[in-house]
């Protein structure tokens, strides 16, 4: 939903690994990249700050939920190699299905992962500010950034290898 009504106005750049990767592939800017992120991060702050009020729950609060080990930081970065395939190979092939492959892609992940698939920096860090069944701890934050973030480039690579050339491929 988010994606297609907001998709006009940012290009649905509402996660950091994904903005970093439009970076990469050159189509958008250093400084665009950059304040999308900067949103990104303020935006899930601000979501987890409303979800607590919605729930009459602190509103300043820190995870203590503990999500840490080879599993959970491998899923991460499959989660969102995968999460940046679907999105770059959807825009190759059928670009009016993005919102709707992202939303099914995320739904799955969510189950087909050891760390139910949080795939976006932003998230992470929102949810390290969420001491509810979804948090993570503050202290394992940054390994499921890294592992996000260690994500991008090679998926970004695949999908430029896979994706580049559909009509030549299409011909054979």
């Amino acid at each position: 939903m988010l994606i297609t009504v907001l998709g006009p106005i940012s290009g649905a750049h509402f996660n950091p690994a994904v903005s970093i990767a439009f970076f990469i592939r050159s189509q958008i800017g250093a400084k665009k990249c950059l304040l999308f992120i900067l949103v990104q991060i303020a935006g899930g702050i601000a979501g987890s700050m409303l979800a607590h009020l919605m729930f009459e729950l602190p509103v300043i609060q820190f995870s203590e939920q503990a999500r840490s080990g080879l599993a959970q930081y491998f899923s991460e970065l499959v989660a969102t190699a995968g999460l940046i395939g679907v999105i770059l190979g959807g825009i190759a092939s059928r670009p009016h299905a993005v919102p709707m492959l992202v939303g099914l892609y995320i739904s799955a992940a969510y189950w087909f992962t050891a760390s139910t698939s949080f795939a976006n920096p932003a998230v992470t860090i929102a949810r390290s500010l969420s001491d509810t069944f979804s948090g993570i701890s503050p202290a394992d934050m940054p390994f499921f950034i890294l592992a996000q973030l260690a994500a991008i480039y090679p998926a970004v690579m695949l999908c430029r290898w896979l994706f580049s050339d559909n009509d030549a491929r299409g011909a054979e």
